[in-house]
């Protein structure tokens, strides 16, 4: 890749980056990483009842990442088009 565009492809990755909010993938992504980890560890000692809870909350934080991919998708075409509409200008 040339060295052009490989700074044209790190603008918009920043440009893209700076826009993101990162609350609304952090939150539920913590939530399945720590609901599968407590269960590795502990699924073993722990009820039906314990397990079942934990496999919801990793199941509901599923389906919000899903939802937010899916409402993301115009919002991502407009962003990346004025991203590069001001990367563009500014060269």
């Amino acid at each position: 890749m040339k060295l052009y565009d490989e700074q044209l492809l790190n603008q918009v990755k920043d440009c893209l980056n700076s826009h993101l909010d990162r609350e609304e993938l952090r939150i539920p992504l913590t939530a399945i990483l720590l609901s599968a980890d407590l269960l590795a560890r502990w699924g073993d000692k722990w009820s039906e009842d314990k397990k079942n809870q934990h496999l919801k909350r990793i199941r509901n934080s599923a389906v919000q990442l899903s939802e937010f991919s899916s409402n993301r998708s115009d919002r991502s075409a407009n962003l990346l088009r004025n991203c590069a509409r001001r990367i563009l200008e500014a060269s």
